[in-house]
């Protein structure tokens, strides 16, 4: 996989497009497949894992299937799926250090 780089102005504060790198962005896997990669800024996490829901209704994340993520030396976390569809729901799960 392909990770964007981070611009030096994400550091300095200035940064006003990040969205175009972290979230969930549609992504190709290291053999080409289609899939959706999330990248999330936690450098404080013990552990995050991203819960993907069904597209829509009351409970989305009710029976949602958990996809952890791995952490860099930055503070980004990240992870490659190729489930998720379009429109599907997703939020994270963060374990802070406490």
């Amino acid at each position: 996989m392909i990770y964007p780089s981070i611009p030096q102005s994400f550091w300095d504060g200035t940064c006003f497009d990040a969205y175009r790198r972290m979230g969930a962005h549609p992504a190709a896997g290291d053999k080409g497949e289609a899939g959706w990669q999330f990248i999330l800024f936690a450098p404080g996490a013990r552990a995050v894992s991203v819960c993907l829901g069904g597209p829509d209704g009351p409970h989305p994340f009710e029976h949602s299937t958990d996809l952890p993520m791995t952490k860099d030396n930055a503070g980004f976390w990240r992870a490659w799926t190729a489930g998720p569809q379009e429109g599907d729901c997703y939020q994270y799960r963060i374990t802070g250090a406490d």
